[in-house]
Parts: C-alpha cells; structure tokens; sequence
C-alpha cells in the first residue's frame, strides 16, 4: 500500500516514516515549502532523510497558494483587530489537500503526517480524536478537515504515550535530533509577527489606552495590532497594579484595559464559519478555546449562522479569531468554529 507522508525533517515526521514502513507501506516524502526560498536547512534535513530511509523524494514549492490562502488571511485578521490561528486553515487548504492530491496523482492509498492525533471511523463518517499523548495532541489543529481526507489519513504517532518514545523511534535507526529546537507555532514567522506585519506593509492605527467606562488613560505608542486579548506584559502603562487587554477596537485603535483579570472571564462564547464533522449537534460537549487550553464542558446551542457555547465554568480571554473547537466524550472532534 503506498502512502504519501509530509515529510518536514524533524523527529516527528521521521519517526513517523520509520514506523510506516516497519509496518509494510511504501512511504513517498513529500516536502512542502510554504515560504519562497525557505529554510534551507529543513529541507536538507528532509532530503537527507529521504535518503537514508531510502524512500521516494518529493519537493513541492506551495508559497504562492500558501501567500494567497494563509499569509493574506493572517495579515487580514491583525487587520480587523482579530488574532488568527493560521495552523487550523492551513491543514485543509494547503498541507492535507496537497498530499491528498498528489495520492490521487500516483495511485496512493493513504496519506500521512507527523502529528499527535488519531483518526477513527464512526458508522460513514471519519473523525479526528485526541492523542495518547495529550501533552502534545493536535487533534484541534486538524479540526476542519473534510471527509474525503479524513479517510485517507494514518497518523502513525497517535498511538505514542510520549515524546520521549518518538525520539526512541528515530534513534533507532541512527538519527541524531540533540540540537534540533521544537517546531514554533507559525512556522512562517521567524522573529515577531509585529515585525512580520509590518515587512508586509500592514500598518494599524495607534489609538489610546482606555479604561472599561471609557475614560482615556495614555496613549498606546503602537498600532492596536500589536495586543491581544488577555495581555498583560508590554503595555507600558504605570497602573501599580496589573493590567490587562479586554477589547481590541480596530476603528479607532484604542485598546481597552481592566486592572481586574476577571473581566476576561466570559460564560457564553459565540462563534461563527461552522464546520462539523459529521452531523449538526446540540447539547452538551466539550471545546477548546485555545490550542493549550483546557478541554471545558459546554452547551452547544445552535443558529442559523453561529454558535453559542454555554461554557460550565468561565472561560478566560477568548480571543475573536481564535479556533473554538468542540468535542464529543469520547475525544473525538466533532465541529469547529472561530470565536466572534
């Protein structure tokens, strides 16, 4: 059976291609350059791995659709005063279509990644579930991500109790990851995303520092798009006491802050661009909020184009741009918004 892998050079994605061919599949790496000229390194890596595994090598340079569908979205949501989650589009639209596409090219069966989630059948329908290893599941990054790849997918890691025993993996067969960091969370992003929006001529108006009824405390000194909801650090405001980001207001730049964190607090989350899984639901699930929040008990009460998530306990700082992604009891993800 032939599986395409997106092969990216790190431990995960190497770990990954020794277990599936342990296990009898014929394993094409395919590598994806989302950034024009990118890391050099990382592709070496990948290369040479390829090699060493003696597997099939594919490059594919994706930057255009990636600029058009991911970095144009990105800079459009700090635009909006919004804090994106780039990861949870680029799955569907760039990572996982191109490898099922290229299966579909060669006559593979199955597609393959590097990260810590499963994939489980469910009567028709094929969902991601979490991880045996929750401290690195990424089942919420791989939320939205339709049928048609859903079924194709093995995750040869979902299975692997810890990152510890993934480095095993790949030691086994003489591969050396010491000095190799933890991929970062925007990979396209190599200092901070303020300098990143700026290098892509995105420039947010510089308002006033506000209080919640209003009143004008100092200016900000920088564009809005340089806060986020729930910020504490780097405001440079002289309070005596901590304070804290509540709103972001694009219009006029001014960004609103309270010296009580429990102003953050919100019970009702609303959230809008739905996708689900499998069938529409109601009633009582489970969502993260963020990709390193807890997993909270919720009511889920559909509209017509959004959702109120009924949180049972209190959620802090949900971000407007950020993924709400729901769960059933069982781990599985069943649906996915984006926080209003």
């Amino acid at each position: 059976m032939k599986v395409v892998l997106g092969l990216s050079g790190g431990v995960d994605s190497i770990a990954s291609a020794i277990i599936l061919k342990n296990k009898g599949y014929e394993v094409i790496a395919l590598y994806f350059d989302v950034v024009n000229d990118g890391d050099k390194d990382a592709e070496e890596r990948a290369r040479q791995a390829a090699f060493k595994l003696e597997i099939p090598y594919v490059y594919k340079n994706l930057s255009k659709e990636f600029d058009e569908n991911i970095i144009k979205y990105f800079c459009n949501e700090y635009s909006l005063g919004r804090t994106p989650i780039p990861c949870i589009f680029c799955n569907p639209l760039i990572k996982w279509k191109v490898l099922y596409d290229y299966a579909k090219e060669i006559g593979a069966e199955y597609i393959a990644s590097g990260h810590y989630a499963k994939v489980v059948q469910d009567g028709d329908i094929f969902y991601v579930s979490r991880a045996a290893n929750l401290e690195k599941d990424q089942s919420y990054m791989l939320a939205r991500l339709p049928q048609n790849i859903l079924s194709m997918m093995l995750l040869p890691l979902g299975d692997i109790e810890s990152k510890d025993k993934t480095r095993e993996i790949a030691k086994a067969f003489d591969f050396d990851f010491g000095s190799q960091k933890e991929s970062q969370d925007i990979c396209f992003i190599k200092h901070s995303y303020v300098e990143f929006l700026e290098e892509q001529g995105i420039e947010t108006k510089e308002g006033n520092y506000v209080d919640t009824s209003g009143l004008t405390l100092a200016p900000t000194g920088k564009g809005y798009a340089a806060f986020t909801i729930g910020q504490r650090k780097g405001l440079g405001l002289s309070m005596g006491v901590p304070c804290y980001v509540t709103k972001i207001d694009s219009e006029t730049g001014n960004i609103t802050v309270s010296t009580n964190e429990q102003d953050l607090y919100r019970e009702q989350v609303l959230i809008d661009n739905i996708f689900w899984t499998g069938p529409r639901l109601d009633g009582e699930y489970f969502a993260k909020l963020r990709y390193a929040a807890k997993m909270a008990k919720c009511q889920v009460i559909n509209k017509s184009q959004y959702i109120i998530l009924s949180v049972d306990e209190a959620q802090r700082a949900p971000a407007p741009g950020q993924a709400a992604v729901i769960y059933n009891n069982e781990d599985k993800v069943v649906g996915c918004g984006i926080i209003c």
